[in-house]
């Protein structure tokens, strides 16, 4: 996981860990400590993340799967 790359990609699209955490169905502590390594993103998490930050598959593969 590339916490700083989905940060940056976070920032990038103006998109908070709330809407993230809203759009996945998840709470904030839980969103932190999948980005800290603690446990992992699910699939359906992932897509929903991808397609709020609007990333190509090349940009979710070296956040998610490094």
């Amino acid at each position: 996981m590339n916490r700083n790359l989905l940060k940056a990609k976070m920032l990038e699209a103006g998109v908070d860990v709330k809407t993230i955490c809203e759009a996945c169905g998840i709470s904030c502590p839980s969103f932190y400590r999948k980005m800290n390594g603690n446990s992992e993103f699910t699939q359906h998490e992932i897509g929903k993340i991808i397609e709020l930050l609007h990333l190509d598959m090349e940009t979710a593969r070296r956040i998610f799967f490094v």
